[in-house]
């Protein structure tokens, strides 16, 4: 009878034990389906706008033929060079979301230099790709920019320039990394055959655009840009699905690149020898989506060095479901080193959507290269 006692024991122990294990893994699994939940929460509003909208960058005038194709050519110098890398959601994703971009532009002038009318021409081509490694998403854009800057008059200083862009943009998704619905083994994991009906992963479409820029020096210690750009007008088709020879009636294939208008503004304003104010604007609206960036930096001069020092902070408004309000402040620091500029910048997230914020967090970095520098006398922001 004893034995009997204790085998029931060690029975009721063994089932304890095996209860124990099992409510753990049913907690691991609740867990890991929590954070599933999340990723695909976050990742399932980058998706989303990046059907409808493009990759943003915080540093855009330094991306300026991204900005605006009327941009290309417009700089101080014969050729410049510029790459830019952003890390977006590294805290919630584990693998972020990252974006990066090179390009290069130079000017030609347009008339011999003894009878030089200050007009000139810049051609520039600029790169992009954006990749979403959770669900190894890509989009890669390679574009070409042509632009005229007219000098409005021999004694001005105001340009009046205008731009065209005619790219290729590229997207690809890696099905294997998908988890569909059918699936799901009912136990613990995603291991069987799916059902779906699945596009071709790969497909491109052409892209262009137009921009405008205007730039005036009412003096020597005031500076004015002003620009517009309109992206995508030929608003291509985003959808996979449209790849497919009989595509089924009840699947959604009108995904469209929404049209994207930039309006933009910047001043540089001397407030000592050294010592600079450059307020900028930007508004983006694309599609139902509207962006409204205002941001100022402080410009210090060091002229023995040739070096200069930037420090600056964006606000970033968005148009959310809860309506328009303020969704990042970008702190923005920047290193001028003869010929080089090194730009950082850092997103913060201001909604409450995550618990930690800082896992929504963008780090940027931008570097730009102007070669056989000259001083002319014409503007277009670099920062």
């Amino acid at each position: 009878m004893r034995w009997k006692i204790f085998s029931y024991c060690d029975e009721e122990e063994n089932t304890n034990n095996q209860l124990t294990l099992i409510c753990c893994d049913l907690q691991s699994l609740y867990i890991t389906m929590i954070k599933s939940i999340w990723i695909a929460f976050f990742a399932f509003l980058c998706l989303t706008s990046a059907y409808s909208q493009d990759v943003h960058f915080s540093q855009a005038f330094t991306v300026g033929q991204y900005l605006n194709p009327a941009m290309a050519g417009n700089f101080e110098g014969r050729y410049r060079i510029n790459t830019v890398y952003r890390d977006q959601g590294r805290g919630i994703l584990g693998q972020p979301l990252v974006s990066y971009g090179f390009g290069g532009d130079v000017k030609f002038d347009i008339s011999p230099r003894d009878i030089n009318n200050g007009d000139f021409f810049g051609a520039g081509v600029f790169f992009f790709t954006d990749q979403s490694p959770t669900f190894e998403l890509n989009t890669n854009s390679i574009a070409l920019n042509l632009s005229y800057h007219k000098k409005l008059g021999r004694q001005s200083s105001d340009y009046l320039s205008a731009g065209f862009l005619i790219g290729v943009q590229q997207r690809n998704i890696n099905y294997d990394n998908l988890d569909f619905g059918d699936e799901f083994n009912q136990i613990d994991a995603f291991d069987q055959s799916t059902g779906e009906v699945l596009p071709p992963n790969n497909f491109g479409y052409a892209d262009v655009g137009i921009g405008l820029t205007y730039s005036t020096q009412p003096s020597k210690d005031l500076k004015l840009f002003l620009g517009s750009s309109l992206h995508h007008f030929n608003t291509p088709s985003l959808s996979f699905f449209k790849q497919l020879e009989i595509i089924d009636p009840n699947i959604q294939t009108d995904f469209e690149l929404y049209s994207k208008l930039n309006v933009h503004a910047s001043v540089n304003y001397a407030m000592s020898d050294f010592t600079w104010l450059l307020p900028r604007i930007i508004y983006v609206k694309q599609g139902p989506h509207q962006q409204l960036n205002l941001g100022t930096y402080l410009k210090f001069e060091f002229i023995q060095t040739n070096t200069a020092l930037y420090t600056g902070l964006w606000a970033r408004m968005v148009d959310n479901v809860d309506g328009f309000g303020l969704r990042y402040l970008v702190p923005n620091v920047g290193f001028e080193i003869g010929n080089f500029l090194m730009g950082i910048s850092y997103d913060l997230n201001m909604l409450n959507t995550f618990t930690d914020r800082s896992g929504a967090n963008t780090l940027e970095l931008t570097i730009r290269f102007l070669g056989s520098f000259e001083n002319n006398d014409y503007f277009c922001p670099q920062f």
